[in-house]
């Protein structure tokens, strides 16, 4: 109940202002196998390479290594694929920076005329690219930005544009491994489309809690988000449990549908795994992220 609490307060906290749905909509299905487990809740729980991605600000806690590279590949129904590849470097104090590259394809689709007759078969791929930082102007505070560039195209239909999320990360007491955080996605953006056509990418204004303990063996992560195009806010939770030092379990709720996950470390290797449900309800997914820190 407490991380519930301290979840919504964030998202209160980083007040909301009106903003149109639109373009990049697809880039909500996240990337990072081991969050994906915990149903979502990774906004203050995230610190590898992945942060970029859920919170800026927490590339400033991503640890002792000075590289690390992750990817994913997410298997899905209907013909739909998504993939990432990341890369984040560490300075000593010019702060963290990462690049990821996400894409999404979905074959089979097919262009019918008005009497119903499939006149084309084709793909859909969805591009974009983030530019991430991180960094800590206070030991207790980190504030991070995400700038994407974006690229959708089907069939003859193509679009080009870009937005920027805002994070930070903030920790109430030194003494516990309590983190608050506060994320805007698509603070600013816009989606020009080939004809004229334009889109603003929906913003989303999200909330988080991550408590880790037990000789950091456990992890207990709540996230509340609102979006403009859903009537009420979603709720992303999960825990993680490392039952010995190189492998761990984890479990979530993906607003309103479960989340499983686990991972096995052989260092400097990492690999995850995680089954989620389609938030469509039209199947399920299994994600799969290695990562090499370094």
């Amino acid at each position: 109940m407490r991380l519930a609490w301290l979840a919504l307060a964030a998202l209160n906290f980083a007040s909301p202002a009106p903003a149109a749905t639109g373009g990049a909509s697809w880039l909500q299905d996240g990337v990072g196998a081991r969050w994906l487990g915990m149903g979502g809740a990774a906004r203050a729980a995230a610190r590898d390479v992945h942060a970029g991605y859920w919170n800026p600000a927490a590339l400033s806690a991503v640890g002792a290594e000075t590289w690390e590279v992750g990817s994913m590949l997410s298997l899905q129904s209907m013909g739909r694929t998504t993939a990432s590849l990341s890369g984040a470097w560490q300075s000593d104090r010019a702060g963290t920076y990462a690049l990821t590259w996400i894409r999404r394809s979905i074959s089979g689709l097919e262009r019918v005329d008005d009497q119903g007759t499939v006149t084309e078969t084709s793909s859909s791929a969805a591009d974009a690219l983030l530019v991430s930082g991180g960094w800590a102007p206070l030991y207790q505070l980190r504030a991070g930005l995400t700038v994407k560039l974006l690229r959708e195209s089907v069939f003859d239909a193509a679009a080009s544009g870009f937005a920027a999320d805002l994070g930070a990360l903030f920790q109430p007491f030194l003494a516990e491994d309590l983190w608050v955080a506060a994320t805007i996605e698509n603070a600013a953006g816009s989606v020009a489309w080939k004809g004229g056509a334009t889109d603003t990418p929906a913003r989303a204004v999200g909330g988080g809690v991550a408590w880790r303990g037990w000789r950091d063996r456990l992890l207990i992560a709540a996230d509340a988000v609102s979006r403009p195009d859903q009537p009420t806010m979603a709720f992303h939770a999960g825990a993680e449990f490392w039952a010995v030092p190189m492998a761990a379990v984890r479990a979530g709720w993906n607003d309103g549908r479960p989340a499983a996950g686990a991972s096995y470390v052989l260092k400097p290797y990492e690999l995850d795994y995680a089954f989620t449900f389609d938030p469509d309800s039209i199947g399920t997914r299994h994600q799969v992220s290695f990562l090499l820190h370094f």
